[in-house]
């Protein structure tokens, strides 16, 4: 008969937080042992030192769980040897043998957004020993926790398939754009300006105190991911006060554009369709209105778009302006062709659909298996 023990983390674990070295003892030659201050140093399963250390105040041992304990809360590692840890990293290492280490590192993962609501601080947030040694952690019988590790692995190993089918799909969407328009693209004789096939429109600015819990929608560069509207977390409503009616999304098949960032970002869009509900737009980013969406989404994602942007700086980052954007060139898109272009698109999008769905349902399932 099947068991379940809760446990504090601290009866499963050593506890060992992080404390800066020195900055003498510290160097990026390779000397000493490697030395990690925080998540920017974390790889898939293990960090990638960039820094080592002679005097390492804090170590972590070969096989300890490495958890962020600041900004971004929650991320985790396995050491792969010996390291110093700064400030912003704890190491978890197993003392009992009632907890599989591979099943806890899982479960740590299972309670990400749980750490990430008890960080605490102004400029940055961050969890202290007390939310770690207090942390409950379930524990069924040790044959069943292993079990269940190789069940999530292999659920895990099916979502990462997923995403990569559906970055296959993005990028078949691009090849076909380069078939059909490549040429045209290079042709100066179908040259244009950006402004000539589509007018923009840059979003709305709002204050901290604007924010609410349940205005409009506000969408951002955070939103958009693989070239889709993501809305499930990286939410940020305003009062409907702060927001002009042309500030609004209420059209189908509006192209919504990032504006800023680097030149991997700036470009990055989505195609809003029909909006469930009433939205509007950041400062950040630009709605494009044109009569030929599918064309305008898979341009600003090509080279020939992202090459026109090197360089681009306004004040202290990179961003393009309105006129910056519609004095890009493009070129006099034939309706015909961006019709069947728009065709393929659409069918893509399908295949996109029972994909995405897929996903949905193995991460509700991977979302059960910790409870």
């Amino acid at each position: 008969m099947e068991y379940k023990m809760e446990y504090c983390l601290t009866d499963l674990c050593e506890l060992i937080m992080g404390q800066s070295p020195d900055s003498s003892s510290c160097n990026k030659d390779g000397k000493g042992i490697p030395f990690y201050q925080g998540n920017a140093d974390f790889g898939d399963k293990n960090p990638t030192p960039r820094n080592w250390c002679l005097q390492p105040k804090k170590i972590a041992k070969k096989d300890d769980i490495l958890i962020s304990v600041r900004a971004p809360i929650g991320d985790l590692n396995i050491a792969n040897e010996e390291c110093c840890i700064g400030r912003g990293v704890a190491a978890i290492r197993m003392k009992s043998k009632e907890c599989n280490r591979y099943y806890l590192y899982l479960f740590l993962e299972s309670k990400s957004k749980y750490l990430q609501d008890c960080g605490t601080g102004s400029t940055f947030t961050a969890i202290n020993k007390g939310v770690l040694e207090t942390l409950k952690v379930n524990c069924p019988e040790l044959k069943n926790q292993i079990s269940i590790a190789n069940e999530i692995e292999n659920i895990k190993t099916a979502i990462k398939y997923k995403n990569s089918e559906l970055l296959c799909l993005n990028e078949a969407v691009q090849s076909e754009f380069i078939e059909m328009f490549g040429e045209d693209l290079y042709n100066t004789s179908k040259k244009c300006k950006v402004s000539d096939v589509c007018t923009a429109l840059i979003g709305l600015t709002y204050k901290p105190v604007n924010i609410t819990e349940s205005g409009t929608i506000v969408l951002r560069s955070g939103n958009i991911k693989n070239q889709e509207l993501y809305l499930k977390d990286d939410i940020v409503r305003v009062s409907d006060i702060t927001i002009k009616d042309e500030k609004y999304i209420k059209d189908k098949d509006i192209l919504m554009c990032s504006r800023n960032g680097s030149a991997r970002l700036v470009g990055k869009s989505c195609l809003i369709r029909n909006p469930e509900e009433k939205m509007s737009f950041g400062a950040f980013m630009t709605v494009i209105r044109t009569d030929y969406p599918y064309f305008m989404q898979s341009f600003f994602s090509s080279d020939f778009f992202k090459k026109q942007l090197v360089g681009v700086k306004t004040a202290s980052v990179n961003q393009i302006t309105t006129s910056m954007l519609y004095a890009y060139e493009t070129i006099r898109i034939d309706k015909k062709k961006e019709k069947l272009f728009a065709t393929f698109v659409q069918q893509i999008n399908k295949s996109k659909f029972v994909v995405k769905q897929q996903i949905a349902d193995l991460q509700e399932l991977l979302d059960n298996k910790m409870q």
